[in-house]
């Protein structure tokens, strides 16, 4: 299997239909301007956030470092 499948495999098993649309109905509320996920480890972060790129509105994702930012920038763009 090639990375890019792998990576496409993985993300459908983690963003279930029911985790997008819950996640989608979040962001698109205007009552609620911040969400803050936790427990979320490795790539987690990345795979919920790509179930979000058709939702229409800008996200603005924060990490705690500049290392944790580089790799959590890897990991969404090669989803």
């Amino acid at each position: 299997m090639a990375n890019s499948e792998s990576i496409e495999f993985l993300s459908d098993i983690f963003n279930t239909q029911a985790r997008k649309r819950e996640l989608q109905k979040l962001v698109v509320d205007e009552n609620m301007p911040v969400i803050h996920l936790q427990g979320l480890y490795g790539s987690a972060t990345a795979l919920v956030f790509s179930s979000l790129k058709d939702c229409g509105k800008q996200l603005i994702l924060v990490a705690n470092d500049a290392d944790e930012a580089g790799y959590l920038y890897h990991d969404i763009t090669q989803i």
